[in-house]
């Protein structure tokens, strides 16, 4: 079992100028129903929905999306393997409100548990993608150089995609970049400016994470 981190997301588009640099949209998972976890989505995303014999006595380990606010980690019994993971790591002071909702990845063996800190099981021999997606808009409309920002940690496996229609189509802007220590990502693209409605989502791809990494992000 790996343990896999995706801390709050926050959305930081700004409207530059000569004179100032304006946060117009943020978005921390304080608000679950915010976001729609483990859709299958067709191309260029191509996710799937984890299998559905999964919550109470399983047939099927899988992993999903899940949003909580649990950090420390504890040790259970998965289908005859003793499991025991390390706590979430550690963030920086510079990252805000720490310790409240996160979005992770989530092992069924530790759902079935009750154990909510972040978690995936790498040792699945199907390896699919699972896909996280705001469920409503940010509008840009009159704003200029949008901005993109988040915090990650070990991040191999997630890439991120926006949509400008409301996620009816989605494209990708970044495929994270793997680091040992948290890192601040901006991305800015013309593409996120003057949209009524602007949306992002992350996507793991069970295939592209480490062995031992653990994969997060913050804002």
């Amino acid at each position: 079992m790996k343990k896999f981190i995706l801390f709050f997301l926050l959305i930081f588009p700004y409207a530059n100028s000569v004179f100032s640099q304006l946060s117009i949209a943020t978005d921390n998972f304080d608000t679950p129903a915010n976001w729609t976890l483990n859709a299958a989505v067709g191309a260029p995303v191509n996710s799937v929905v984890p299998s559905a014999n999964t919550f109470s006595g399983h047939a099927t380990e899988d992993n999903r999306w899940y949003i909580s606010n649990v950090y420390a980690f504890g040790a259970y019994n998965c289908l005859g393997t003793s499991i025991s993971a390390g706590n979430v790591d550690a963030q920086t002071a510079s990252i805000p409100s720490p310790n409240t909702n996160y979005l992770h990845m989530l092992a069924d063996c530790s759902l079935d548990a009750g154990e909510l800190a972040a978690s995936w099981n790498a040792s699945l021999s199907s390896k699919r993608k699972f896909f996280a997606a705001m469920n409503y808009d940010f509008n840009t409309i009159g704003y200029r150089s949008v901005n993109f920002s988040y915090w990650a940690n070990e991040c191999a496996g997630i890439s991120v995609y926006f949509s400008t229609n409301s996620g009816a189509t989605w494209s990708l802007v970044e495929d994270t970049p793997n680091s040992n220590t948290w890192m601040k990502r901006n991305i800015a693209n013309s593409a996120f400016d003057n949209q009524a409605t602007l949306r992002f989502g992350f996507l793991w791809n069970d295939a592209e994470g480490g062995s031992a990494n653990y994969p997060s992000v913050d804002a």
